[in-house]
């Protein structure tokens, strides 16, 4: 079973950071039991949760990464969300599902409510 949980320890924190986003980072770490599939960094600017960084070893984990980070952020108080151009995995997520759209971007764009 593959899990997201957060990153509570601030060396493990910056063992991803690598002092490359500076301070007030949080993040998700992803793994199936027997070791670390990726993770997700994130900043919140204000009421801006800014995605930083995702980085999956396989690419279908990618969505769920940004996904939650996105979700854990805005549960946090966020109003709305960028995504960083970080990578070109990145870049290419954003573009697909938020098109053109300008910080911030808000949440109902990748977070629909089931209607039934």
């Amino acid at each position: 079973m593959i899990t997201m949980k957060p990153i509570l320890e601030p060396e493990i924190l910056e063992i991803f950071n690598k002092g490359r986003f500076g301070e007030d980072i949080e993040g998700l770490i992803i793994s199936d039991g027997t070791g670390c599939l990726g993770h997700c960094l994130w900043r919140l600017d204000g009421e801006l949760a800014v995605i930083l960084e995702a980085s999956v070893k396989d690419p279908s984990l990618l969505d769920g990464a940004i996904r939650a980070g996105i979700a854990v952020a805005q549960n946090a108080g966020a109003s709305g969300f960028w995504v960083e151009d970080t990578t070109p995995d990145m870049t290419k997520w954003r573009t697909i599902f938020c098109k053109d759209a300008a910080a911030p971007i808000p949440f109902e764009t990748i977070f629909t409510p089931c209607c039934g």
